[in-house]
């Protein structure tokens, strides 16, 4: 193939010769940022020995505010900083365990410290039941059927005492809380669940601690007064959440009159009540359950309560 310089002279030649330049121009560029970039990466300081471990593999939170600026601070670490000094700020907590830590809502009030401990753990809390006088002081669950807690504890582990439940059909709205707030458990054989409520079958007991405390949120009324105390058949449909106005009044009426006790606690169309239901053996061979009843406090009524008596006249179980 012959050579023609004669094509370089001419226009075209000229042009393809700038383009031959500027591509070997852009290429000897190209060498040298990329030398110098290789450089950088690969230089070590002389006087510190870098580790293998992540810088930040886990930090503190009392730490992270001296390590990571916030956001309405303009400083920041200097990149001259070695690394043995920023290392030194870490500690070895676990990210995972910093970012698991419980978050609970500011508060005093110890039944709700309790019940947002229980439910950083489970969100299925949503109560707390706390009755003075008794060992009873537990969250209060509540999933899609008033099965699950039967066998499972406020962990969600397999447990024979399982753990007090709300009934699925009950709201926890501060603002539309049910009418009847009921709540199950076991009674069992070591004293604990709801067999604590086992001591309200004794007057004196009664009027030593007539008032429940159930807490729910900030904004609900936590103490309710009892009023009744029964022994029931399960014909008896004292557990609906959200009775019809002739509904709650024949629960109101006929939890009085099978109450083992009689007390000056009126109960009215408008007002709240919670209802705790177990299993009871008074009754051989027959499915009975003792249920204390009470109302929520009104705003600005007193916690004084007369004394209860002993009712006379016992409506018995309907068998």
């Amino acid at each position: 193939m012959k050579f023609d310089i004669q094509f370089f002279k001419s226009p075209k030649g000229i042009a393809l010769s700038i383009a031959i330049v500027l591509i070997l121009l852009l290429l000897i560029i190209a060498v040298i940022f990329i030398f110098k970039y290789w450089s950088m990466t690969n230089a070590t300081p002389s006087n510190e020995t870098v580790t293998s471990q992540p810088i930040i593999s886990s930090i503190s939170s009392s730490q992270i505010s001296s390590i990571v600026p916030s956001s309405s601070q303009s400083s920041v670490i200097s990149s001259s900083e070695p690394i043995s000094q920023i290392s030194s700020q870490i500690s070895s907590e676990p990210l995972s365990s910093i970012l698991s830590q419980e978050i609970i809502p500011d508060t005093d009030d110890p039944l709700l410290k309790k019940l947002y401990k229980a439910q950083n753990k489970n969100k299925d809390a949503v109560g707390w039941l706390h009755i003075d006088g008794t060992k009873c002081d537990y969250a209060v669950m509540q999933s899609d059927d008033n099965e699950y807690y039967l066998d499972k504890n406020e962990e969600k582990e397999n447990s024979k005492r399982g753990a007090l439940f709300a009934d699925f059909r009950c709201n926890f709205d501060s603002d539309n809380l049910s009418t009847n707030t009921v709540i199950y458990g076991h009674s069992m054989k070591d004293g604990t669940m709801f067999t604590q409520l086992f001591v309200y079958k004794r007057l004196s007991t009664l009027n030593n601690y007539p008032i429940i405390n159930f807490a729910v949120d900030e904004d609900t009324e936590q103490r309710w007064k009892i009023f009744s105390c029964m022994i029931t058949d399960i014909n008896f449909n004292y557990i609906e959440p959200n009775p019809t106005d002739e509904e709650f009044i024949e629960i109101i009426e006929e939890s009085k009159k099978r109450s083992l006790f009689n007390t000056d606690v009126d109960v009215d169309l408008g007002d709240k009540i919670l209802t705790l239901s177990t299993c009871t053996y008074e009754y051989k061979d027959q499915e009975a359950r003792f249920v204390v009843m009470a109302r929520q406090m009104r705003e600005g009524e007193e916690e004084t309560v007369a004394p209860a008596t002993k009712n006379e006249n016992i409506k018995q179980p309907q068998f």
